[in-house]
């Protein structure tokens, strides 16, 4: 009681990671959801639908020593990316450890640090151009030698 949603995250894997995903469309507000393994579809708990919904950063991590599990995460990663764009998306992986190695020399600090920073903020436009309609500045090629 009193937390504010932002102030919440969601963490699941494997299953968890697919139940994560699919919570998504009921807790659009929370400050965001990392997913460790996801895949399409675990025993009917689909991921691709939470994602394709999501306006909260994600983390998606997944191991290499299965093949399946990280294309279907890259995939899933593939579709929040087009959904959200750039910044919001974070995908993390190991091609040294897999399973709970992974987790245990990879993932523990890099979630705690994405949940201080979930999301990396806009580029700015440029603020020293004032007129957009007018044409850039000449670059100045007097020190160039001619060739």
């Amino acid at each position: 009681k009193g937390v504010k949603p932002s102030n919440i995250f969601i963490l699941g894997s494997g299953l968890g990671a697919n139940v994560a995903a699919s919570s998504i469309a009921f807790n659009n507000d929370v400050g965001g959801a990392a997913m460790i393994s996801p895949t399409s579809n675990i025993r009917d708990v689909l991921a691709i639908p939470g994602v394709k919904v999501s306006k909260i950063p994600l983390l998606i991590a997944a191991a290499p020593d299965s093949k399946k599990i990280f294309l279907e995460a890259s995939l899933i990663r593939n579709i929040a990316f087009l959904q959200q764009g750039a910044g919001r998306i974070t995908f993390l992986t190991a091609f040294d450890k897999d399973g709970t190695d992974m987790i245990d020399a990879y993932l523990i600090p890099n979630i705690i640090a994405w949940v201080k920073v979930p999301a990396f903020p806009g580029v700015k436009e440029d603020s020293l151009n004032n007129n957009a309609d007018a044409p850039p500045p000449a670059a100045d090629i007097s020190g160039i030698p001619d060739l």
